[in-house]
């Protein structure tokens, strides 16, 4: 297990505090499992252990790292690292630009995990994929359709509360949508949709004020090619 501490060098003049308090002869582990979309462990994943946003620097947000390490090659990973009292306490895993990234939140100013261990199961990193779409019409003239594009975007952060997570703040992997109508001012359309392989796409469509008919797409490419005539 690979196991570093990096402290932040403190000037003087600051306005603020930049020290987070940490916990005297307190240590915590960090531990869970990374397996991809399709349910197979990531050896060599990056786990970062973090507080206090606005001290050092991840992933284009300002935190203190207090340690990082790479899973195993069944998936495994065990951090230990100093408790820090603070709002916000930050678990990040990554593997590189081609897999999604995972981020636990909790909030450690005044609560202290369970036999001083938080457990993250398994996480789930899966590997990104593109979703393009283009849209054609090979119809007459003042044919209209309205659409609908339903998919699941590429991240995943769960924020927890006393060890009990908080549906209201957490966001993974969550549903999106968008659409639109198409006519003789705007007869076509194509754009990019940024998810990950394994997940469904649900296009629904109308043609002139028709029922509704829809086709679910699983994306299985990198770069996923999905061309609509109306």
């Amino acid at each position: 297990m690979k196991f570093k501490l990096l402290s932040v060098i403190c000037f003087l003049g600051l306005t603020f505090s930049c020290e987070v308090p940490f916990v005297d002869n307190a240590r915590l582990l960090v531990k869970g499992q990374v397996f991809d979309e399709n349910n197979q462990p990531i050896s060599g994943a990056n786990i970062a252990v973090s507080a206090r946003e606005g001290e050092g620097f991840i992933f284009g947000t300002e935190l203190e790292f207090l340690g990082d390490v790479q899973s195993a090659s069944d998936g495994t990973f065990e951090i230990i690292t100093l408790l820090g009292r603070d709002s916000k306490f930050v678990v990040e895993v990554w593997l590189n630009n081609d897999y999604t990234r995972y981020q636990y939140i909790t909030n450690t100013e005044i609560f202290t995990p369970t036999d001083y261990t938080i457990d993250l199961g398994v996480v789930p990193i899966k590997r990104k994929a593109n979703f393009n779409f283009n849209i054609t019409r090979t119809s007459p003239p003042d044919i209209e359709l309205q659409y609908t594009l339903e998919y699941k975007n590429d991240f995943c952060k769960e924020v927890y509360v006393n060890e009990m997570i908080d549906e209201e703040q957490t966001f993974c992997y969550e549903t999106q949508s968008l659409g639109g109508i198409l006519d003789n001012d705007n007869p076509e359309t194509s754009s990019e949709i940024q998810s990950f392989f394994g997940a469904e796409v649900l296009f629904t469509f109308s043609i002139n004020g028709q029922p509704e008919q829809s086709q679910t797409i699983t994306i299985d490419q990198s770069e996923y090619e999905f061309n609509f005539n109306y």
